[in-house]
């Protein structure tokens, strides 16, 4: 993995040496990364006012966020301890950095102790402090046992009387000793002046040399050893023994003057303080092993995909201007990028449940990694979109290669939830300089291509691949234009609804309800039911433009429910108003798409525009797409089943050009089946149309549902669907 230099080391620093200037300056950096801090982050700036901190800075205080917005630095600290730490923030501010120990104060009165570290950065000419705060408390409480400890033994040394001698540097003989010797060496006063020579017999046998060999130095006053004496009965004692000469009128030395401590229970104490310092370091380099862990951790995350564990834009980005960097240098090192977006994925999050998606998103990813080469990068930027960066490629040959591998990866289906699922993937492919002749001067752009060429592909259909070219670029561009264009004439009223007649023919009309036709040849046998609500759009200056052209836009940007609920409502309006003018009971069909299914408020909102306009529930006809059947998301259910309530009836448009399913017309149990233009067309000249026509209608009546014939131009269509029992007809 290559990290980027500004990032990585803006990123490392943050973990590590959190008061860096970057992160004021120009760094991404997450409030998750500084959320795993171990400690307390915070940001002011020279005038006191906090304007960054962590989640355990919260925390700890108790404080809310807009609290502590509010409150200066100072505020967190007892006022005993203010006037230190004041002066600590203004080294910080003169000196560049600081630090100081201090109780941080809660809002309920608790306090902590923490380390507290700053450092000065300068962002536009205004100074900041930016920091870490470290937990001390466990700390704090190890020094103060530790200062009890040597208290106790300072204590327990001024009451253990020191062992005082003198002896004869000429007779080399003890002259005195003081009483304490017998509790220390655990031996008489007299048997040491009967016995000089267990003075040093009762050192222990390993330090008794070196003693003795001091020993010599006692004259020039340098005699100052630790050893151990061993007790009758084998008790060892420490004793530090010091001495120092005295001398004659002539300044020469003649006796030594010693004396020797019990330290026993000092070189007890140093040795359990050692050990607790070796516990204290071994805890620290825990610790910092602890911290660089995380700090890795860290790293990897914010430059990988939570989900897959595959690079994600970040670092695919990363890549790609390195690659473009190096072809700068190296002009034959090319490379390709490719975008991917899968064919119908959202079916199976819908179907199957977002779970099953991610396991579908996963296995993705490792199918993915098994198509790179040694040097290629693949990343997942978000939902079902994949990224792959494939280096040194050196012709077109290569390129084709790994576009069939990328086929093939997705050729054999995925089992999930014990289900055989096939998925495709669109893929779009830039080609860099050396290959294409297109020059990038920046990552965004070569990504950005990327993905119009992959728009092309899926417009191809479903597996599809495109490479880019230029003419896609002023395609996309005149498709966002559209897109505004679209925006503005949602907002100033440019949408209009056409209507399309639909007739009764004999075989639908029930008697009353329906308005006589002008006589001709297809009105003599058929009367007027109702219409279909049609949206055109007049642009101001390119005129009417087709729904074919604006309605995929609208669904792409999110538009298509504001386009749908005006339609529903102008149309609503329109028919009321035929209604009184006419006095028949007209009926309205309005097209649904299914992003107005998926709005949790589609009901309430049929319900307003009914009782708003004042248009029979029983008088709307909803048309949806066979797709929407296969749709068992619950929120679509829930839609279907309170249209239903209200007395909606509910049409499905197109049959026959989606996925037909008996089962699902059957549970659907829809109002009307409206057949497909395509196959009217052909009824005339193809008796195989014709039986299928047949087929189609008497599949409805036996579900209980009545037909709709679309793009009926003839009197023979008429006839001949008249005679099949086609209810309704409709047509240009």
């Amino acid at each position: 993995m290559t990290i980027p230099p500004d990032t990585a080391h803006a990123l490392h620093d943050a973990a590590r040496e959190p008061a860096r200037a970057e992160l004021l300056e120009g760094e991404r950096i997450s409030d998750d990364i500084i959320n795993c801090l171990p400690g307390i982050f915070y940001l002011f700036d020279e005038g006191g006012k906090m304007l960054r901190w962590n989640e355990n800075f919260e925390r700890v205080t108790a404080y809310t966020g807009a609290e502590i917005a509010a409150m200066s630095p100072l505020e967190f600290f007892g006022a005993e301890q203010r006037e230190t730490v004041a002066g600590a923030i203004a080294r910080a501010l003169t000196e560049g950095v600081a630090s100081v120990d201090a109780e941080l104060v809660s809002k309920d009165g608790r306090t902590t102790p923490y380390l507290f570290s700053a450092k000065r950065v300068v962002s536009n000419g205004q100074r900041h402090l930016v920091g870490t705060g470290t937990d001390v408390s466990e700390r704090k409480t190890t020094q103060a046992a530790l200062a009890e400890s040597e208290q106790k033994f300072r204590q327990l040394a001024e009451r253990v009387e020191a062992v005082f001698w003198v002896s004869d540097l000429e007779k080399n003989e003890m002259v005195y000793i003081s009483p304490a010797y017998e509790t220390v060496w655990g031996r008489t006063c007299s048997s040491l002046y009967e016995t000089p020579q267990s003075f040093i017999d009762a050192i222990h046998a390993s330090d008794r040399a070196r003693v003795v060999a001091a020993f010599a130095l006692q004259a020039e006053g340098k005699y100052d050893e630790t050893y151990r004496v061993v007790r009758p009965g084998g008790t060892v004692r420490w004793v530090r023994d010091r001495a120092f000469p005295i001398h004659d009128e002539s300044g020469v030395p003649y006796r030594v003057v010693g004396f020797a401590e019990d330290v026993t229970e000092l070189k007890r104490a140093n040795e359990a303080l050692e050990a607790l310092n070796r516990d204290l370091e071994r805890r620290v380099a825990e610790r910092t092993a602890e911290l660089a862990s995380a700090n890795e951790r860290l790293l990897h995350d914010a430059f990988h995909d939570a989900l897959t564990g595959l690079p994600n834009r970040a670092l695919f980005m990363d890549r790609l201007g390195q690659a473009l960097a190096r072809e700068t240098r190296l002009p034959e090192d090319a490379f390709a990028v490719f975008f991917l977006d899968f064919d119908r994925f959202k079916e199976v999050n819908d179907s199957l449940g977002h779970a099953a998606g991610d396991a579908l998103l996963r296995a993705v990813a490792e199918r993915l990694e098994g198509c790179l080469r040694p040097a290629d990068t693949v990343a997942r930027l978000g939902g079902d979109e994949f990224t792959l960066l494939a280096l040194e490629v050196s012709n077109l040959d290569e390129v084709a290669a790994l576009i069939n591998r990328l086929k093939a990866a997705f050729a054999a289906p995925f089992q999930l939830k014990g289900q055989a699922l096939s998925i495709s993937a669109s893929i779009g492919v830039v080609l860099s300089r050396a290959l294409s002749g297109v020059d990038y001067a920046h990552a965004d752009e070569v990504l950005r291509d990327a993905d119009f060429a992959m728009y092309r592909a899926k417009a191809q259909g479903e597996g599809g691949h495109a490479v880019f070219d230029s003419g896609m670029r002023e395609q996309a561009l005149a498709r966002t234009t559209l897109e505004s264009d679209l925006r503005l004439a949602l907002a100033r009223g440019e949408l209009r609804v056409h209507y399309q007649p639909i007739m009764a023919t004999r075989a639908g009309t029930k008697g009353a309800g329906f308005i006589s036709a002008e006589p001709n040849d297809m009105a003599s046998k058929a009367t007027l039911a109702g219409f279909e609500a049609l949206v055109r759009w007049q642009h101001p200056e390119r005129g009417l433009v087709s729904p074919a052209e604006f309605i995929p836009v609208a669904e792409e940007a999110g538009l298509i429910t504001e386009v749908d609920r005006f339609v529903l409502r102008e149309a609503s309006r329109q028919m009321v108003a035929w209604q009184v003018q006419t006095g028949a009971a007209l009926e309205l069909s309005a097209n649904l798409s299914s992003a107005s299914f998926a709005r949790a408020d589609l009901v309430a909102y049929v319900a307003d525009v009914l009782r708003e306009t004042g248009l029979a529930a029983a008088q709307l006809k909803l048309e949806i797409t066979e797709s929407l059947l296969m749709d068992d998301a619950p929120v679509v259910s829930a839609a279907l089943d309170g249209l239903r309530a209200l007395g909606v009836q509910l049409h499905i448009d197109d049959f026959g050009t989606g996925y037909s399913s008996l089962a699902y017309l059957q549970r659907f149990s829809a109002h009307t089946l409206k057949v497909d233009r395509s196959f009217v067309d052909k009824m005339t000249q193809s008796p195989e149309s014709a039986e299928l026509v047949r087929t189609v209608v008497a599949m409805a009546h036996n579900l209980g549902m009545r037909v709709v014939a679309e793009g009926v131009e003839t009197a023979a269509q008429l006839a001949q669907l008249e005679a099949l029992g086609c209810e309704y007809v409709q047509g240009y």
